[in-house]
C-alpha cells in the first residue's frame, strides 16, 4: 500500500507522509537502519574465520580474516582490516545500496556513502568529494 500526502491512508501503521523509512533514510542518511542490516553488521564484527551468518537474502561469510557480504547470492562487499571493497553484484538496486550504506556506516569513515543522482551511482567520501561508483572499488 502506497501512502502519500495526497491521500488518506487507513493503514494502522501509517503515521503521516514522512513516516516511511525509505523517505527518512533519504532525508536522514545513516539514521535509519533495517534490522537485517544491524544483524549483518554484528556478523561482520563478530564472526570468526570460517564462520557464516545468513538471514533471508543476506549472507556474511569470513575467509582469511575478510568478511564477504552477499545479497541474493551476489557478492556486494568485502570488509577487512582497514579496507572495504564495494560491489553491486550486478544489480544497482535500492536494497544493494542500502546494504552498502549500512556497511559504510559501521565500518567506513564518517560521511562515506553510496547515493544515486541522475540514475548513476556515486560515492561520497569523508572529505565531501564525490566520485562515480564502480563495482570493485576499494576504500581504505
Amino acid at each position: 500500500m502506497a501512502c502519500d500526502s495526497q491521500i488518506t491512508c487507513t493503514s494502522p501503521l501509517y503515521r503521516g507522509p514522512h513516516s516511511d523509512p525509505y523517505w527518512l533514510q533519504f532525508k536522514q542518511p545513516h539514521k535509519i537502519m533495517r534490522k537485517i542490516e544491524r544483524q549483518m553488521n554484528t556478523a561482520i564484527a563478530t564472526l570468526e574465520d570460517g564462520q557464516q551468518w545468513k538471514n533471508a537474502n543476506t549472507m556474511v561469510a569470513t575467509h582469511n580474516g575478510v568478511c564477504h557480504v552477499f545479497l541474493h547470492g551476489n557478492k556486494i562487499a568485502e570488509v577487512g582490516e582497514g579496507f572495504i571493497v564495494l560491489m553491486d553484484g550486478g544489480w544497482q538496486s535500492t536494497t544493494t545500496k542500502s546494504r552498502l550504506n549500512a556497511i559504510l556506516a559501521e565500518n567506513g569513515l564518517p560521511g562515506e556513502c553510496v547515493f544515486q543522482k541522475n540514475f548513476e551511482w556515486n560515492v561520497r567520501l569523508t572529505d565531501g568529494t564525490t566520485i562515480p561508483f564502480f563495482s570493485g572499488m576499494r576504500l581504505n
